[in-house]
């Protein structure tokens, strides 16, 4: 949540700043702007709403009693960090995401190293649910992305 919090605060104020700047052109906050990330609120939002839903997986996980669907999720975070951590080598100034993607890759793979190292794992299963709930939590914030306009309506 510590990285969710801190695309929350600078997502808006950094479209703001750069949304002018051709060297931004093709930076993924910019190139979304103001269609995508209308809002603080509808930005908060679509992340409260990615967290509910991991949560969930991941509760389904502890029911069922596969560690292979409650890492699942927490995997897909973490390689959706390896973006953010890339744009700030391609971007002048730290992008929304990227300080925390940086700090956080690292402990991100200790965890799941350390999850797989200690709990009987079954890589096959691993890898599938790995690749379906990062396929719908991937379709889930595309959804979301999509909506996030009306979002924004509804909040003022």
């Amino acid at each position: 949540m510590v990285h969710e919090f801190e695309e929350i605060i600078c997502v808006r104020p950094y479209i703001k700043r750069h949304r002018e700047d051709e060297k931004f052109a093709a930076e993924m906050f910019v190139t979304g702007g103001d269609k995508n990330y209308p809002s603080t609120e509808s930005i908060a939002l679509m992340i409260s709403e990615e967290f509910v839903l991991s949560v969930i997986i991941m509760l389904v996980g502890i029911a069922v009693g596969s560690i292979e669907i409650v890492l699942a999720p927490f995997i897909a975070f973490t390689l959706h960090l390896i973006p953010h951590a890339f744009e700030a080598l391609r971007f002048p100034g730290w992008a929304p995401g990227s300080r925390t993607a940086v700090l956080l890759f690292v402990p991100s793979v200790a965890i799941i190293v350390a999850a797989i190292m200690t709990q009987p794992i079954q890589p096959l299963w691993l890898a599938v649910w790995t690749v379906v709930i990062g396929v719908f939590l991937l379709a889930n914030l595309r959804l979301m992305h999509m909506a996030a306009g009306g979002f924004a309506q509804k909040l003022r």
